[in-house]
């Protein structure tokens, strides 16, 4: 029987601390993470909630819950961070980990299956895969279509890559 494979959506560089934080990599973190933490309507409404509800951070010193991962902007700031240990330590606490709690999206060089990290467990983005996929399968299949997507993250989305997992796209 002829089956497909969920698409799996990557980071080409790393996003945190210390990291090349690439704008479209950024956007992607940010996308995700808002629609798994805080937003849980539009198009990511009606799916399976692995997480059991929404992950919440205190809100910032200028009282912006959101910010860090909200307007999308593709910057990385310490509060980007944040929302990723947030997100790194739920799924931990609920069975989807065990993910490295370090504020850190790392590339995978795995998709879906298998863990992969160097620590032997999931990569972040697996886990992040994973939640959004289960939240609405439709929505996660037409991604690069959906009308919220930032308009450059869409582009790069909308691009297949058939590159090695050890570095950006040669061609």
């Amino acid at each position: 029987m002829a089956i497909t494979i969920a698409p799996f959506y990557n980071v080409q560089y790393a996003v945190g601390p210390g990291q090349s934080n690439s704008r479209s990599d950024v956007l992607l973190v940010q996308y995700m993470l808002f629609n798994i933490c805080v937003n849980r309507s539009g198009p990511w409404s009606g799916g399976h909630d692995l997480l059991g509800g929404s992950i919440l951070i205190p809100e910032s010193p200028n009282g912006r819950g959101a910010d860090g991962i909200f307007p999308y902007d593709g910057r990385w700031t310490p509060r980007t961070s944040e929302w990723i240990s947030a997100f790194q330590w739920t799924c931990n606490q609920r069975g989807l980990g065990m993910l490295t709690v370090d504020g850190k999206i790392n590339r995978a060089k795995v998709g879906w299956g298998k863990p992969g990290a160097p620590s032997g467990g999931w990569y972040t983005i697996q886990a992040m895969n994973r939640v959004l996929m289960t939240m609405n399968p439709d929505s996660f299949s037409r991604l690069p279509t959906l009308g919220d997507l930032p308009g450059d993250l869409r582009a790069d989305l909308g691009r297949f890559q058939f590159s090695h997992y050890d570095g950006p796209e040669r061609l």
